[in-house]
Formats: C-alpha cells, structure tokens, sequence
C-alpha cells in the first residue's frame, strides 16, 4: 500500500510533510484508520524489495534518502 501520515497537529507524532508518503510491503493492520491509502505498487516489486533492504537507524528510517525519480499514475 502506498500512503501518506496525517497533518493533524494534535498528534505530533504523525504531523508530517504534505511531501511526505511511505509504501508497506505488509499488511501493517496497526495503521488502519489512522492514515490516508491512496494506492498500491502493481509493478516494480523488484524495486520495492531493495528499498526494503537499505539500511536503517533506531527509529525504521533510512540512513540515506530514498529517491523515487519516476512514478506513473493510473486511472
């Protein structure tokens, strides 16, 4: 699933950038009602699995940034 965190300012801890969005590999039912799903990655699995690979500090965030370059939207 692709998705993006909340901007509601009550809960800092989901307060994000409206730049901001995060895909799961796995059904992650803890999130359920508290973000925004607005896709799901059909193609380029591949590319999914090595993002899941790149290495992480304490917190699940990528040592270096991940950039995705090209994104195609389907109706």
């Amino acid at each position: 699933m692709i998705s993006i965190p909340s901007s509601e300012i009550e809960n800092a801890y989901k307060l994000a950038s409206p730049f901001e969005f995060f895909i799961t590999q796995t059904n992650q039912y803890h999130l359920d009602g508290q973000y925004t799903i607005f896709g799901k990655v059909i193609k380029g699995l591949e590319v999914m699995n090595k993002i899941a690979e790149v290495e992480t500090d304490s917190g699940d965030w990528p040592i270096r940034n991940v950039y995705i370059t090209k994104v195609e939207v389907l109706k």
